[in-house]
Formats: structure tokens, sequence, C-alpha cells
């Protein structure tokens, strides 16, 4: 476990720098209570955007000359702007939980994906990258640190390497679940979905099952993450490129959801 950080340096973007106010305490939850979701606006793009993922990305042509994830992942380049190598962002923001929140850089770097995203400075992940990432160990470790140090933000602990299994973090899930379940979290929402979507690509894919169906017993059954219903089942749960694990996860959530017009 990596000893407690003083703050690091990589910078925000100016949009997300207001101080956000500490979440109040919700309700106890009350399963009997309805759990709504709304027949989502998103869905069409979500399940376009999804498809898209689960298909390889055809069309995208593997650039040989972009190497910056590689390198990041070997620690030999320094996540931009103004950050670390990754194995100080490991040791040094660990336990920063308000530099993990409220910085919007890092997450492109630690999860790598075909994708663009919000850092200009963070190159999509390139097939060979992928490639070159699985077949060295140190890199492996320090992917699966990265997720770790994410589920840790989340309060949540992964308890077996070898199939995912998650539960949650007694000292600290319920001050870290807070931060799921208030109008402002949609950037933690993202933040997952790339997270899933990098677990697919750097050989974790069998990941995604334990983490969603977690969220989704949290959602459904315990009522403590209710908020994140809809993105877990537009998204998340979406990125399982195993059509059979899909259905029986969504059959699992209809049990407890009803669906509501956006109207």
């Amino acid at each position: 476990m990596p000893k407690k950080p003083q703050r690091g340096r990589m910078g925000n973007i100016h949009l997300f720098n207001k101080k956000k106010p500490e979440p109040k305490p919700d309700p106890e939850p009350d399963p009997s209570q309805p759990l709504y979701v709304r027949k989502s606006r998103r869905q069409p793009w979500s399940s376009k955007d999804t498809q898209y993922y689960r298909d390889g990305y055809p069309g995208k042509e593997d650039n040989l000359e972009l190497n910056d994830n590689v390198l990041f992942y070997k620690n030999k380049l320094k996540a931009k702007p103004d950050g670390e190598i990754l194995s100080e962002i490991h040791r040094m923001w660990w336990y920063n939980m308000d530099k993990l929140e409220d910085d919007h850089n890092y997450i492109q770097w630690i999860f790598p994906i075909r994708e663009k995203g919000m850092n200009r400075h963070a190159q999509p992940l390139q097939p060979h990258e992928a490639q070159e990432i699985m077949a060295d160990s140190d890199a492996c470790c320090r992917f699966l640190m990265s997720y770790q140090m994410m589920l840790h933000f989340y309060g949540i602990d992964l308890i077996n390497e070898e199939t995912g299994e998650l539960q949650r973090c007694e000292r600290t899930w319920k001050e870290r679940f807070k931060f799921l379940c208030t109008p402002w979290a949609m950037h933690n929402y993202l933040r997952i979905t790339r997270m899933l979507k990098s677990l697919g690509e750097l050989g974790l894919e069998h990941y995604k099952v334990p983490f969603v169906e977690f969220m989704l017993k949290e959602a459904c059954e315990k009522r403590t993450l209710p908020r994140i219903i809809e993105s877990c089942l537009d998204f998340w749960l979406q990125t399982i490129k195993d059509e059979s694990e899909r259905e029986r996860l969504l059959a699992y959530a209809n049990q407890y959801v009803t669906y509501l017009d956006d109207d």
C-alpha cells in the first residue's frame, strides 16, 4: 500500500476548479420504495457508443508512431500537463481524495482507451500499445494498481485479483459513496465508463462483470447508490462484451426498477 502522499502537481481544467460543497448525508435507504429510471434521452447515443467499443472500433487504424501510453505505463513518461510518472501518482495520490476528485487530467492517462478525452495532452490508446503494456509484467501491475486506487477512491476493495470480486471498504464506504450520489457526480460516472473500457482494452475484461454487479446490488437491493442506476444501465453494463452477462445483469436490474418516460 502506498505511503500517505503529499499533494501532487497535475493541473486542473479551469471549469472544475470551483470547490464543491461537502455532500449532505442522504436519508436512510428504503428498499421498499420504487427505484425509478427514465427512458433516457442518452440511450440511442449510449447504445451506439458502447456498440462501437464492443466491436473494437471498426475503421480505426493503429498509428505505430504514437507510444505515449506505453511509455507512461513503463514509467518513462510523465502525465501531461504538469504531471508525474505513474508510480509517483500511485504513491502521492492514493490517500489524496481531494486531488483525485478535483483533478480532471489524470484519468485519461491511467485509463487509456481508443477515444479522445478531455485532456488534449493525452493520446488515444493504440492497439500496439495495448499489446506491449499487456506483455510487460511491471506495466500490468501498475495498471492493476491504477484500478485499485480508483476503487479505493470510491470506497471499494478488490478482494480477489483472479476474479475481480469486490466488497465495500468498511472504513470508508459510507463517506466515499456520498460522492457518487450528488448532483455533480456525473464526472465520476464518466470516469467509471472510461475505466471499464480500459479494463477491456488491457486484459481485464473479466473484471467488468463483478464491478457492474457490485454497483447494481448497491443501487437496487441496498439503495446506497440510487443515482448511479441510469449510467450503470446505459453505459457501464453495456461495456461488457459477453452478451449473456449483459442480459443476465439487465434482468436482475429489471426486478427493481420502474421505467418512466422522459416527458
